[in-house]
């Protein structure tokens, strides 16, 4: 038979995993907004027109790639995130010396990104 506290630690368990939910389901609403760029340059109209580019042809093309401090705010963004999406992943292993390991890991990939190196895998 549980006792109260066991009542209790099953509860704040299931608020724990309901946050995590509501959480991963935001940053995933994010990344997936993320993708559309309305300010990355496309070809233009004819066969083939439409498609993504990366020609500085363009005005979408200079305001998006000559706007610096815009461009290290977005890729800040998304170091940021790919940590969060990262230690989420590493809150759910066990035991706590592999938590801790994957974690020391994140932060290499998160100074990797924010670096502008490639990001090395996680691979937990």
């Amino acid at each position: 038979m549980l006792s109260v506290a066991d009542y209790r630690d099953i509860l704040k368990i299931r608020r724990d995993l309901a946050v995590l939910r509501a959480e991963w389901k935001l940053l995933l609403r994010n990344h997936y907004a993320r993708k559309f760029d309305r300010l990355q340059p496309r070809k233009p109209r004819g066969p083939g027109g439409g498609q993504w580019t990366n020609d500085d042809g363009g005005a979408a093309a200079s305001t998006n790639f000559n706007d610096p401090i815009k461009a290290a705010a977005q890729s800040a963004a998304y170091c940021w995130n790919q940590m969060l999406v990262d230690m989420l992943l590493c809150g759910s292993l066990r035991p706590n010396w592999y938590r801790a390991a994957c974690r020391s890991q994140a932060n290499e990939r998160y100074g990797a990104c924010i670096a502008g190196r490639p990001i090395p895998p996680l691979p937990y």
